[in-house]
């Protein structure tokens, strides 16, 4: 609960008195815990085996209304499931969600604290999910920068902060336009975000979207000649994780 109180200031947990509906944490099998405000008792798994600083983080992001990332109805743009690898028992874990949740507000985010691993429920050892820009997933560390704007957007309390990024694809890169004067940051905290290496691991997505003023801030240049052809076509949306370590001067433009 830390984790959560401590990166969005504008959430609060409190001992329950009377309130009807309220988050009941138990040991009980597996770790879970159902997804949103319930109305009464939610009880929340937390077996032995899961009380773990990352894993409680995740189970609490269930209770706050978070899917799964890798079930967003447009991660096969960004992921391969393969199938054969999952326990079938499992596999409904692995269902995208289309059409019940908002999933586009924000770009997909391969190092948020809801996304699974590349082995989770493994039948044989081999990966069950695949980044398809070679991006690392399944980090148990705490919250990413996008599941902290994510969490600001969803809840009204914090909507007096920032706002939610634009939609998937908004913080692209055509041609045209020149300099950088006209970037802008969303977040407060991009500037400290881009310092962490944001901008070229785990949040690329996130903060091309929304800290494209602090990814862009420096010296930036093209490092192949085909830079501007490919950020005419939009990869510096579809594929920010190359374009912004090789092809910065073509897509921090406005």
């Amino acid at each position: 609960m830390r984790d959560w109180m401590e990166k969005v200031p504008c959430l609060r947990f409190v001992q329950r008195r009377s309130q009807r509906g309220y988050l009941y944490f138990h040991s009980g099998s597996g770790c879970s815990s159902a997804v949103g405000y319930q109305g009464s008792r939610q009880f929340v798994s937390l077996a032995r085996g899961c009380m773990h600083h990352g894993i409680i983080v995740h189970e609490i992001g269930h209770a706050l209304g978070f899917w799964h990332e890798q079930s967003r109805s447009d991660r096969d743009r960004y992921i391969s499931i393969h199938w054969q690898n999952i326990q079938r028992n499992m596999q409904y874990n692995f269902n995208k969600m289309s059409g019940r949740t908002d999933d586009k507000s924000h770009g997909y985010d391969y190092g948020s604290i809801m996304h699974y691993g590349p082995r989770a429920f493994s039948v044989n050892g081999r990966n069950t999910i695949t980044a398809k820009n070679g991006q690392t997933i399944g980090q148990r560390q705490g919250l990413s920068a996008g599941d902290i704007q994510q969490a600001k957007t969803m809840y009204t309390a914090c909507k007096g902060g920032s706002t939610g990024g634009g939609g998937e694809g908004g913080g692209g890169g055509g041609g045209g336009g020149g300099g950088t004067a006209c970037l802008s940051d969303k977040d407060e905290n991009c500037r400290a975000w881009a310092a962490k290496g944001y901008c070229r691991h785990s949040n690329v997505h996130y903060m091309m979207q929304n800290c494209k003023k602090s990814c862009c801030s420096g010296n930036v240049t093209n490092g192949n000649q085909r830079c501007q052809e490919w950020a005419n076509r939009g990869e510096c949306s579809n594929n920010p994780g190359y374009m912004l370590l090789n092809c910065q001067a073509s897509c921090c433009k406005c």
